[in-house]
């Protein structure tokens, strides 16, 4: 998969603002030598565990069962932006696979492996930085399967962007347990690992540029290096709670509410952030499905990767048409069924077992904020917009008015996306400019289709029991609607 950002951060190329972490220069590291480059070799501590998690296998370098047992040794590297590994620190596990070593103060980023007797990388995980002082201690994620897959991704994108929270952020929220499942079936079933990586860390890395163009364009104005260090602090908690054995699911949504938390205090409202995740998302599987053959070895990756895209694209429109619910000054009654809608998509979502049951759970999502599901016609926006016959009458206009928009929409994003694929394919090796004016096409058809939405807003004003509901009705549709297009 061919990348297309610089070495420097694709946020302050994006978003025009200056990167506060800078490039990756290895200062972090240590020196061909040996010695630290801290100035005073100051040491910090790097602890963790190695554990049997996940399904992968040790020929893969995906751990998995009795990955303890056979660990001899642990790694702790520096990643250089070359993508290439400087070792640091070496140590050992105790029985319960724990493991402790003193690296240079602020190396970053970092790779920790899990090597057998033969000096073989048997599981890995990706550490942001060692502490910022001598003596403290950082957390690594616990190897296993998921981690392994996380920390392959990042070390491949390192040749092509420099691996900070932001990058690191988006592989996290990616890269669940079923996709480095998935990844580890592919690879018992003969896929190269090394090409499967390769097409999730270039398809992750296009969303996430997407995903910073479309948040520019809708006139988020984000400190960069506020919104990388509320990151880390996100990413040094996910570790953490990870390493006390919670739950995965429990710390992982815990880190992605802080992270949009962190979004929020820079600018970026709940509707922005979901318009930006479908843009993302949209870009992450049309570039997958470019990259990987639809062979039956790889076609387990693929409903992976989209299952874990549509999970977040769910979560970001829950949230968005319940804050829009709220903002309006709806009745509590009917911010409540918006959010009863929103809670029963994200559930259908991640229980989806295909492509058409995610489609299914966004039909059904739309049809009862519309009404179509429910006896009395109206539905979460009739409630929204008024209990009225005019009222009635005006959304089911907006409603009807909102198919031709829908099909300009797929039609839109089609050949956006057409466009990008073909302009990566001529990309090579190397950036191309172009790249970034492909990708301004798809977020620019998700906003064309918004305005097109919310100019229907006077529809409904003079029958809505206020401007503000009337506005909320097609923000509402705008998020709902954008959610898991499929017009390829």
């Amino acid at each position: 998969m061919r990348t297309i950002s610089s070495k420097c951060s694709v946020l302050a190329l994006v978003i025009g603002v200056s990167m506060a972490l800078g490039c990756s220069s290895g200062s972090g590291g240590s020196s061909s030598d040996g010695d630290p480059q801290t100035g005073d070799g100051a040491l910090a501590i790097v602890n963790g565990h190695v554990t049997d998690e996940g399904a992968g296998s040790h020929d893969h370098s995906l751990a998995g069962e009795s990955t303890v047992a056979s660990t001899k040794t642990v790694r702790v590297s520096h990643l250089l932006e070359s993508g290439a590994l400087e070792s640091l620190a070496e140590t050992t596990i105790d029985a319960a696979g724990a493991f402790s070593a003193e690296v240079p103060v602020d190396a970053k980023p970092l790779i920790v492996q899990a090597l057998d007797g033969s000096g073989q990388v048997i599981g890995s995980a990706f550490l942001d930085a060692a502490g910022s002082a001598a003596g403290e201690i950082a957390v690594a994620a616990p190897i296993s399967t998921e981690s392994s897959v996380e920390a392959l991704v990042l070390i491949d994108l390192a040749a092509s962007v420099a691996v900070d929270a932001t990058v690191a952020t988006d592989v996290r929220a990616l890269v669940d347990a079923e996709l480095a499942a998935a990844v580890a079936a592919a690879a018992s079933a003969g896929a190269e690992t090394k090409a499967v990586v390769k097409a999730i860390a270039g398809a992750t890395l296009g969303a996430h540029h997407a995903e910073l163009r479309a948040l520019a364009a809708a006139g988020a104005n984000i400190d960069a290096g506020a919104l990388a260090s509320a990151e880390l602090e996100a990413a040094r908690t996910l570790n953490a709670a990870l390493d006390s054995e919670v739950p995965a699911g429990e710390a992982t949504a815990q880190f992605l509410a802080e992270v949009d938390a962190a979004l929020d205090a820079a600018g970026a409202a709940a509707d922005v952030r979901a318009q930006a995740q479908a843009a993302a998302s949209m870009t992450f599987r049309a570039a997958l499905s470019a990259a990987l053959d639809a062979s039956a070895d790889v076609e387990v990756v693929l409903f992976a990767c989209a299952h874990a895209a549509a999970q977040l694209e769910a979560r970001a429109t829950a949230q968005a048409t319940t804050e829009i619910a709220k903002m309006s000054g709806a009745a509590q009654a009917t911010v409540d069924a918006i959010a009863d809608a929103g809670a029963k998509l994200t559930a259908d979502v991640a229980a989806a077992a295909s492509v058409d049951a995610i489609t299914t759970a966004r039909a059904d999502f739309i049809a009862s904020l519309s009404g179509e599901a429910q006896a009395e016609a109206d539905g979460a926006l009739g409630l929204l917009v008024g209990a009225t016959a005019d009222a009635e009458a005006a959304l089911r206009t907006v409603l009807d008015a909102t198919v031709d928009l829908n099909a300009q929409l797929d039609a839109d994003l089609k050949a956006a996306l057409s466009a990008y694929l073909d302009a990566e394919a001529d990309a090579g090796a190397s950036a191309s400019a172009s790249l970034d004016a492909e990708l301004d096409g798809i977020v620019e058809a998700y906003a064309k289709f918004a305005a097109g939405v919310e100019a229907l807003a006077p529809t409904l004003t003079a029958a809505a029991a206020s401007d503000a509901q009337a506005e909320a009705v097609t923000q509402v549709l705008c998020s709902a609607q954008a959610m898991f297009r499929t017009p390829m």
